[in-house]
């Protein structure tokens, strides 16, 4: 259906919106495609509409992806999606053999097909584009706002011109990290007992503000301060209590335009949120226990994660009680939080894949 294979190879933001401009524009009874704004270099945020008679409002399952800059894959997995529901709709004869969707029932597949689906596969095409462009880690937004600038900071940068942005080490006595044995050009953690050279290892990039002494501590928000998952009206904090918060809830033009139009969308009852880390469904709540959780709205997502559990293999984990970064402190401003408290929806975070 396209002749950029996104199953193999990430795209652009050129490529992307060439492959849902191609889709639009071959099935348009199936497909539309809209832009929810643009970001701050420019670029559209792509939505597309799938379904049969997609101009009909009925229940809708919403999907984004790629609001983290670096988690790519998530924009390949809603193309897939994208292009086995347009198979489906469409081609249903020869619908990949290979789509989850061909093993359905029948009549499983038939409530599919009467479904209709907004698909949102990049969120930050600013940051991806760094990443893909530049090889550089961007968290979410390539774009650094904060007022106190005259603090050092670390600004991601290819320095040895290889074409990749990954780290530096420097020489240190009092280094943490020590040659491994028989590979030079490969560190691992100090040992006690280890002899030296021992180094230190940086973000590769400079230093804006460096006074020539003090190095500052790097951060994953560095050179990119708003986080698009921490930026949302749903418990919103300040960032000296929330990092990546920016300076007021919806104030990235991205998570702005996914408000505006999920709030003119009451009928999405539904909505997966794709990130690219720990193999994990996560669900509600995130900001209390689920003894003070509505019971059946617990027991509802308890069945659901059950499901997904079997299909998926991956733990269906409360965002509260195991999913928090320190325990008891629970993460401010993110998306799903406002899809379920806000909206109504079932929503859920997907991380695609664990590393480890």
């Amino acid at each position: 259906m396209t002749t950029f294979d996104f199953r193999t190879r990430y795209p652009n933001h050129a490529e992307l919106t060439a492959i849902v401009q191609a889709w639009a524009a071959a099935h348009p009874d199936v497909v539309r495609l809209s832009s929810l704004g643009r970001s701050d270099e420019g670029r559209e945020l792509w939505l597309l509409t799938v379904g049969r008679d997609p101009d009909r409002l009925r229940p809708a399952f919403w999907i984004d992806a790629n609001m983290h800059a670096s988690e790519l894959t998530g924009t390949s997995v809603v193309l897939g999606i994208a292009e086995d529901l347009i198979g489906l709709l469409a081609h249903p004869a020869t619908l990949r053999a290979t789509s989850p969707l061909h093993a359905l029932p029948a009549h499983q597949r038939a409530l599919v097909a009467d479904g209709l689906f907004y698909l949102m596969p990049r969120m930050s095409p600013d940051g991806a584009e760094k990443v893909l462009d530049d090889q550089r880690w961007v968290r979410s937004r390539p774009t650094f706002d904060a007022t106190q600038r005259l603090h050092p900071r670390w600004v991601g940068a290819d320095i040895d011109g290889d074409g990749r942005a990954l780290v530096m080490r420097q020489a240190d006595p009092a280094g943490d990290w020590v040659p491994l044995e028989g590979f030079p050009d490969v560190l691992r953690p100090r040992r006690l007992e280890d002899p030296p050279p021992y180094f230190r290892l940086y973000p590769e990039g400079l230093i804006e503000g460096f006074d020539g002494h003090r190095i500052p501590e790097p951060h994953y928000l560095s050179d990119n301060d708003t986080d698009l998952n921490r930026n949302f009206p749903a418990d919103w904090q300040h960032p000296t209590k929330q990092a990546g918060a920016g300076p007021y809830a919806l104030s990235a033009p991205e998570s702005r335009a996914v408000v505006e139009f999920a709030s003119k969308h009451p009928n999405i009852f539904a909505w997966a949120n794709l990130h690219c880390f720990g193999g994990v469904l996560i669900r509600p709540p995130g900001s209390h226990p689920d003894a003070k959780m509505d019971p059946d709205e617990l027991a509802l997502y308890r069945q659901l994660g059950i499901w997904s559990e079997a299909l998926t293999d991956y733990p269906a984990v409360s965002g509260f009680e195991e999913f928090t970064y320190t325990p008891d402190e629970p993460l401010h401003g993110d998306l799903t939080a406002w899809a379920h408290e806000h909206q109504g929806a079932f929503a859920w975070v997907v991380e695609l894949w664990d590393l480890f």
